[in-house]
């Protein structure tokens, strides 16, 4: 087997953060996840059956309520191991080595500073272009028929946590380091459009009659309706998404979902154009292939090698198969006796064989004669 291939084999989930490496990670990740939980309970709630709740306290559930409760059943999952009784025998798990704040604490804190960035050049950008003349993209048909869907607001928030999802994911520290540069790429990418080239979009006038339109009304004043193209939701959330693919195959297709309605979202809630969306999934695709290109070299390098080993055992098969097919009569019977008769040589006793006296052949002195000579 190839050295590379195995090198290349290694397990990705042995990447993935756990509860023993640093649990105010394991906390705060599954926190977020309560939020987009949250959220997606909001939004069917609201486009299906309407609860009669206040304001407060439906905001007071998604941010603090439903998040939590997932927090719970993380950590009670995590740990119903621990509260079943085990043998002495079984060795205890190996305690993480003593590490000081900031090294502990380092890839929560540059989190946080992605985000700060990545709010921060928004507005700021957001107030530069505020006085300049902004452009407009040319819409499809069946875009300009679309309704405003004031209950996607809630899909279009969940940008927010699933932004940070992996840092607080991923702890391997060179892959980690590798999409952070990716991050930082993709945002000044769409910052320097933004200052160059901005991008507004008329939106409908919005009444005020349910908790989703109360909700995007407060996006609608947070977000001024410029700096469009590329959609830096869609470019995060596709780019969180290839990242947690990298290392864990069913979560990051459950973000590549998630992230798929967030694009819709985008253009239900009259914040971007279609062609922003695909703007910013070619942007993200680019400069993750080029930022990651090797891994997907590698990937395909091992999926070649593992189609080269099985088509090679499919095609000995085959040969043995037909020539196995063409040996027929005396020809066939003759090789499977002799294939018996070795395999009966086997079987029998080398030992036996040795201690058992040869027949005395035509010619040969006497029995006794031959055990008296030296």
């Amino acid at each position: 087997m190839d050295t590379r291939l195995k090198v290349l084999r290694e397990r990705r989930t042995d990447w993935i953060i756990t509860w023993q490496q640093n649990r105010v990670r394991w906390i705060l990740f599954y926190y977020l996840v309560g939020l987009i939980v949250s959220c997606l309970f909001f939004f069917l709630e609201e486009a299906f059956f309407p609860l009669s709740i206040g304001y407060f306290h439906k905001s007071f559930a998604i941010l603090v309520w439903i998040p939590c409760a997932t927090v719970l059943v993380s950590v009670a999952v995590t740990n119903r191991n621990r509260l079943l009784p085990t043998p002495d025998s079984d060795p205890r798990p190996e305690e993480p080595a003593p590490q000081d704040f900031f090294e502990r604490y380092a890839q929560m804190l540059l989190a946080l500073l992605m985000f700060g960035i990545w709010a921060a050049g928004y507005y700021l950008i957001a107030f530069i272009t505020e006085a300049q003349t902004t452009h407009t993209l040319p819409t499809l048909a069946w875009e300009r028929e679309v309704p405003l869907t004031p209950e996607f607001v809630f899909i279009y928030l969940t940008i927010y946590p699933t932004f940070l999802l992996p840092f607080l994911f991923i702890h391997q520290k060179d892959f980690f380091r590798l999409f952070s540069f990716a991050y930082i790429t993709v945002m000044c990418v769409c910052y320097l459009v933004y200052l160059f080239y901005p991008v507004s979009i008329d939106r409908p006038e919005l009444v005020v009659h349910s908790f989703s339109t109360w909700v995007l009304g407060i996006v609608y004043g947070a977000d001024r309706p410029w700096n469009c193209f590329p959609s830096l939701h869609v470019a995060m959330s596709l780019l969180a998404a290839l990242t947690i693919l990298e290392v864990h195959r069913i979560r990051g297709m459950l973000t590549l979902l998630l992230t798929c309605w967030i694009a819709f979202s985008t253009v239900l809630i009259k914040q971007h154009y279609v062609l922003d969306v695909v703007a910013a999934m070619l942007l993200t695709v680019t400069i993750y292939f080029v930022y990651i290109r090797r891994r997907i070299l590698n990937t395909l390098y091992v999926n070649i090698l593992r189609a080269e080993e099985t088509l090679e055992k499919w095609i000995n098969r085959k040969i043995d198969s037909r020539v196995w097919e063409s040996l027929d009569g005396p020809l066939k019977t003759r090789i499977r006796e002799m294939v018996q008769a070795m395999i009966d040589q086997s079987l029998t006793d080398p030992k036996e064989d040795r201690d058992r006296p040869r027949p005395v052949a035509e010619g040969d002195p006497p029995r006794d004669i031959q055990e008296d000579k030296p």
